[in-house]
């Protein structure tokens, strides 16, 4: 494990596994400065409001919308050791009835602008000569593309396979970056609830409407079955994944659900 000081920027993190990762890293024996980014300015003061619960001063509040290449340029002034790309989006809805406008969305958030702040990132590290560390949350969905959720799962599997390329190519280049990648399963942060949500509704041909929506319906009732409550098991691993000096790529948790995913791919290749 690391035992010094890093500047860490983690994006999307006015709540849920974001939120919690950067008290848990600036809580921590190191005492990280945090880099929290939210997406929009009104976001601002009632992160800043959670932030003071934990009596901090080591975590800093600031606006970055990765999709927005001004925002983008901000980051070259922070002069990072450690990104940790949490920003993400979930459409939810059946592929057979998603606009392509919605998944292009989706990636244009998840992919693309994941993969355009990560350059700069590793530009500026290799500028500076810097030994620094990328880490990316993907998801057990990129694993296992779930139903009505084919759209957002589709952005994770496209994580995994760039960085998977991404870090080999840094290792043949004999590149002193660090690329990790977490892949957390279903915990109630509210993110889930919100892309089955926005997927209700959306079949609008008469045959299959009611057999529709009460498929989502099972659906939500099953994630709200094997959701965690509490997000710590997965925050440990990306801490573990920041502070960490050795190489190794993927962090997973909650095991249970590991164990469920990799059962999954080997029944239905």
């Amino acid at each position: 494990m690391g035992d010094y000081s890093m500047k860490i920027l983690i994006t999307g993190g006015s709540s849920g596994i974001g939120f919690d990762t950067a008290v848990r890293l600036a809580l921590s024996k190191n005492k990280h400065h945090i880099y929290l980014a939210v997406h929009k300015s009104v976001q601002v003061r009632p992160t800043k409001e959670k932030i003071k619960m934990y009596n901090l001063s080591n975590i800093e509040v600031i606006v970055i919308d990765i999709t927005k290449s001004e925002d983008l340029l901000k980051v070259k002034d922070l002069d990072i050791d450690c990104l940790v790309n949490n920003a993400a989006i979930g459409v939810g809805g059946s592929l057979l009835h998603l606009d392509v406008s919605e998944i292009r969305k989706n990636f244009e958030v998840n992919f693309f602008a994941t993969l355009e702040l990560t350059k700069e990132v590793m530009k500026s590290f290799v500028n500076s000569k810097k030994s620094g560390t990328i880490v990316t949350m993907s998801s057990l969905a990129g694993l296992i593309p779930i139903p009505f959720l084919g759209s957002y799962s589709s952005t994770k599997a496209a994580l995994l396979t760039m960085m998977t390329a991404l870090r080999r190519e840094l290792l043949l280049l004999k590149v002193p970056i660090k690329i990790k990648l977490i892949e957390p399963g279903l915990y109630k942060t509210g993110f889930n609830d919100v892309m089955l949500d926005s997927a209700k509704g959306l079949c609008n041909l008469s045959d299959l409407a009611s057999r529709y929506d009460s498929i989502i319906e099972f659906e939500q009732s099953v994630f709200n079955l094997l959701e965690l409550t509490y997000t710590d098991s997965i925050v440990k691993k990306i801490v573990k994944a920041v502070e960490s000096k050795n190489n190794h790529f993927i962090y997973r948790n909650p095991l249970l659900q590991v164990f469920g995913a990799k059962m999954y791919m080997l029944l239905f290749k």
